[in-house]
């Protein structure tokens, strides 16, 4: 919908409008990118009238390419529109004559394209900087180098940064300082905490291996150059690098030690525990998704989705991917999904009594959800016994002893221990040894993020350029 900026009642543009980037441009019409229904893993370009109407096609890639269209804007002539293509882990910038049909390929890798009526193009990169790349927008083509115009910006994602571009050449941004570095560590019961390994990185979402001897976790490389999974071997501390297109993490393993699931693109994917084969895709489609946990006999993942109607808890079987099917939905923030060891009974987090609460319900339903948590509770985990029911209190560590038979019920409830570590989301950042008696976190966290505005950012980059003329 559409409302405007003196007041009144939003308009309707469209009831439903699955899609990502949407670009209004001086012709009225709003363009943006999505997966066709016929297709879930592609993404093509799309245009409506922001005064209604049915969506269009504009743009798509070969099927045979693996291309991925995405982010379109509109330039100043009204016939051109600047987009990224994407080939898994790198973005280049194209353009596409809306009258021809007819798409040309730049060198210049960088998403998200912003036009700048100065005679720029501003991209974003994977190593959380924005460029501006000199361009010319009646012949339709770049007329020098690109020139780096802000750096250290906060990323969504390792292929897109927190950016707002005016025409006119200001820009806002959110400006992340640096992940600080993290350690890796044991707790006990009891909150005494010893490093895992020496060295500080950028750790994420750590969960141990069913045997307990390895650990899988997501590492961000440092300046913002994106997150791939590694696996630590717990007795010889040597790391092994299991991902490498800078847009993986939170992974989590199959029961029996050989896969691991995770998210690549916001997609579920999963790999060889050992690195011996290629990634296989399980389901590509608009959205993310967050894998909780896979069944205990090993056939299918529950994860967390959000996508529009299909948002909340969703599973998968591996056998008819991609295929899902929904186990709870979105009618509140139902996240960081958690089966019990019999694979009988699902405990998730949710904030519909106003706060985040942790929850237990059958699986696969139907059924009663039974309150775990009282008076706030994220990021769910069990022992592996099915005896108690660890999850988050604000800084503290509680536990929940509970039963599982005849019913599911809540025995009592204390706190364990409590410290400043990394907090989860959608998705939990501990896990727990097989014994239950320690715990991997991770200790540390994010510097503080500033929203900086820029005026007149271009100025120079112009001054300069008449200069060479």
């Amino acid at each position: 919908m559409k409302v405007q900026l003196a007041g009144g009642a939003p308009v309707t543009i469209a009831d439903t409008l699955a899609g990502y980037n949407f670009d209004w441009g001086t012709d009225d019409t709003i363009r943006y990118h999505t997966a066709p229904p016929t297709d879930q893993t592609s993404r093509v370009l799309m245009a409506i009238s922001a005064r209604g109407g049915e969506p269009r096609l504009i743009a798509r890639p070969d099927s045979a390419s693996g291309e991925l269209f995405r982010s379109p804007t509109l330039l100043p002539d009204r016939r051109t529109v600047l987009f990224t293509i994407w080939t898994r882990a790198t973005g280049r910038l194209a353009a596409l004559d809306l009258r021809k049909g007819t798409i040309t390929r730049f060198d210049q890798t960088g998403s998200t394209p912003h036009w700048v009526d100065q005679g720029f193009v501003v991209l974003g990169n994977p190593d959380g900087t924005l460029t501006a790349l000199p361009f010319d927008a009646g012949r339709v083509r770049p007329t020098g180098a690109p020139v780096t115009i802000a750096r250290d910006l906060m990323q969504a994602d390792a292929i897109s940064v927190w950016a707002g571009v005016s025409n006119s050449g200001s820009l806002v941004y959110v400006q992340s300082g640096a992940i600080s570095q993290r350690q890796l560590t044991l707790v006990s019961r009891s909150g005494q905490v010893t490093a895992l390994v020496p060295e500080p990185r950028a750790f994420a979402g750590p969960r141990f291996s069913p045997d307990g001897r390895r650990v899988a976790v997501d590492i961000t490389e440092e300046g913002g150059g994106g997150s791939d999974v590694w696996i630590l071997d717990v007795a010889q501390r040597a790391w092994s690098r299991l991902t490498t297109d800078r847009i993986s993490n939170r992974p989590i393993w199959t029961p029996d030690g050989r896969r691991i699931v995770y998210s690549s693109f916001a997609d579920l994917w999963w790999i060889a525990a050992d690195g011996s084969a290629r990634p296989e895709s399980l389901l590509v489609a608009v959205g993310t998704r967050y894998a909780g946990t896979v069944t205990p006999d090993g056939r299918a993942v529950v994860f967390q989705q959000l996508s529009g109607e299909q948002n909340g808890i969703r599973s998968l079987a591996f056998d008819s991917a991609p295929a899902a099917r929904t186990v709870i939905p979105a009618a509140f923030n139902e996240s960081a999904p958690a089966l019990s060891p019999d694979g009988h009974w699902l405990a998730y987090q949710s904030d519909e009594a106003g706060r985040m609460e942790v929850y237990v319900r059958p699986y696969p339903g139907p059924g009663a959800r039974v309150p775990v948590s009282v008076l706030g509770g994220t990021e769910p985990a069990w022992s592996r016994d099915g005896r108690e029911l660890f999850y988050r209190a604000a800084d503290s560590m509680m536990v929940a002893a509970v039963s599982l038979r005849p019913t599911f019920a809540v025995t009592g409830r204390r706190r364990l221990f409590a410290g400043a570590f990394l907090r989860g989301g959608p998705f939990r950042e501990y896990d727990v040894t097989s014994d239950g008696q320690r715990f991997v976190m991770v200790q540390g966290g994010t510097a503080p993020s500033t929203l900086i505005a820029v005026h007149h950012a271009f100025d120079r980059l112009v001054y300069d350029r008449q200069q060479q003329r």
